[in-house]
């Protein structure tokens, strides 16, 4: 449901946006996760804008959702890019990734 017009629709890029927007600024929310794939954007890395859309929109723990392994690899890839590197990845965990497809 649509929180401004009260009308069903599908998912949207901005949708991710704003939920990781919203968690990050409460305080008594802990991590964010990942809630929905959008469909404005292509259907077979729609899991990557997913990533990059909360990776870039909150330092809360993520549990992040991929389609395939590759976007598994990809997601690691993004989180280590936020972080500094493989290391500092494994220093300071950010995320939890379950793939559908593993």
């Amino acid at each position: 449901m649509d929180h401004r017009t009260g009308q069903r629709r599908k998912p949207v890029l901005q949708d991710v946006v704003e939920g990781a927007t919203l968690c990050d600024a409460l305080p008594h929310i802990d991590f964010v996760m990942s809630m929905f794939l959008p469909v404005d954007v292509p259907r077979m890395v729609a899991d990557r804008y997913q990533v990059e859309m909360m990776l870039n929109r909150t330092t809360k723990p993520l549990i992040l959702v991929t389609t395939d392994l590759a976007g598994y690899v990809d997601a690691v890839g993004m989180a280590e890019a936020v972080v500094g590197g493989g290391a500092a990845l494994c220093r300071r965990s950010r995320c939890c990734l379950m793939c559908r497809d593993a």
